[in-house]
């Protein structure tokens, strides 16, 4: 994850003399913001309905950061406060902040220090970090809105503490550095090779039928990927407990995840089918496919483009180019999703802010071996076929 924090640019106009600033130059530590989405870095499982903009912070005394912005035409926004090693510490989405009492946007800030037991509003707190990340989400633009939903991004300066007295000096200004992804190369680098899959139907990772998981952290969810199969179910228990209860990895506290690994050893199509969640009892949902490995995505579908039946079923496709069936499309009432390349694949479903009293959110699972009970007609079931003729069998049942 790079940034563009302007750290020279900042160091040389606060060199500049007084009357400099009094023509017009802008003397606050202010940094941009870099986006991250498929586009970009296609890594950490990203979500292809979103587009992502992260700086960095330090934890500086008599500081403080202050993001100024406008409400996106969008579906969702929030902006959500890391530690170093990615964990969140701290998030607003778009229900929590207050706009200004004058236009159309609002002021935020992200002050230094533990989380007082009546925080201020509109103010995220770093806790007892240091240091770390922050993320602006912008998820689905309205129709003919750009990827900033249509309004420009939000301005980030860092300021003293209060807002009061002049700009920060410039030894402040120097900790102010690109938010280089180093835990996501570090990921990636120490990421187990995972094996082709058998030629005996015995494929890897997952199972046949695929299980779905509740994601609670990286180690955890890795854990479950590597053995929750067949070969190795009996050293998953004790793996899994040493993961513990940790927060996941640039995790966004208003989504709840469940994950399945896939394999086309057990077969080139995998057809799954839930019920849908009605329109309101959730503000998002979607399914995306990842190579497991490197979390690269492949493609997702979000909510208003899978084909959901008159019951309020959807039945969706999973399968390479070459093996996708005939009548895998929504003519037929099936909505497709690409595998990818590698015959390895890791499926993840979302639920973003539940409505109070919608019981079969993702976000009502207590804990992993709960999720089927806890979702009930949205669990989505799913099974395996050799290939595209077993699914084109059926034929086009025109919904």
């Amino acid at each position: 994850m790079r940034a563009g924090a302007l750290a020279v640019a900042i160091a040389f106009v606060l060199a500049l003399p007084g009357g400099a600033a009094a023509q017009g130059l802008d003397t606050t530590c202010q940094f941009a913001l870099t986006r991250l989405d498929a586009s970009t870095t296609n890594v950490l499982a990203v979500d292809t309905n979103a587009v992502y903009w992260g700086g960095t912070y330090a934890a500086l005394p008599g500081t403080r950061i202050r993001l100024e912005g406008r409400f996106p035409h969008a579906r969702y926004t929030s902006w959500n406060l890391y530690d170093a090693a990615a964990r969140p510490i701290d998030a607003l989405s778009d229900h929590q902040l207050r706009p200004d009492a004058v236009g159309d946007g609002y002021t935020a800030f992200i002050e230094t220090g533990e989380r007082p037991a009546q925080p201020a509003p509109n103010t995220l707190y770093t806790g007892g970090s240091p240091g770390g990340t922050f993320l602006y989400r912008v998820y689905v633009p309205d129709r003919g809105q750009d990827a900033k939903g249509g309004v420009p991004l939000p301005k980030v300066t860092l300021e003293p503490e209060g807002g009061a007295g002049g700009a920060p000096g410039i030894d402040a200004c120097r900790e102010l550095q690109a938010p280089y992804a180093w835990q996501v190369n570090s990921l990636i680098e120490d990421a187990p090779a995972l094996p082709d899959p058998t030629d005996d139907g015995d494929g890897f990772p997952g199972r046949n039928p695929p299980r779905w998981r509740l994601f609670t952290n990286f180690c955890a969810s890795a854990v479950d990927i590597m053995l929750d199969n067949e070969q190795g179910e009996q050293f998953h228990p004790d793996a899994s407990e040493r993961c513990g209860d940790g927060p996941g990895f640039f995790s966004n506290r208003d989504i709840a995840y469940v994950f399945t690994g896939t394999s086309r050893g057990f077969g080139e199509v995998l057809v799954l089918r839930a019920g849908a969640p009605r329109p309101g009892q959730l503000r998002y949902w979607s399914f995306c496919q990842y190579e497991p490995a490197t979390q690269r995505v492949i493609a997702c579908i979000r909510d208003d483009r899978v084909r959901v039946g008159p019951r309020g079923f959807y039945k969706i496709v999973v399968s390479t180019a070459d093996e996708r069936p005939r009548n895998a499309r929504r003519a037929c009432g099936v909505t497709w999703l690409p595998w990818g390349p590698q015959p390895q694949g890791l499926l993840i479903y979302r639920h973003m802010l539940p409505r109070p009293g919608f019981r079969h959110a993702i976000q009502r699972v207590e804990e992993p071996g709960d999720e089927e009970r806890a979702m009930g007609r949205l669990y989505p079931r799913a099974r395996y076929l050799a290939g595209a003729a077993d699914f084109e069998k059926r034929g086009c049942r025109r919904r």
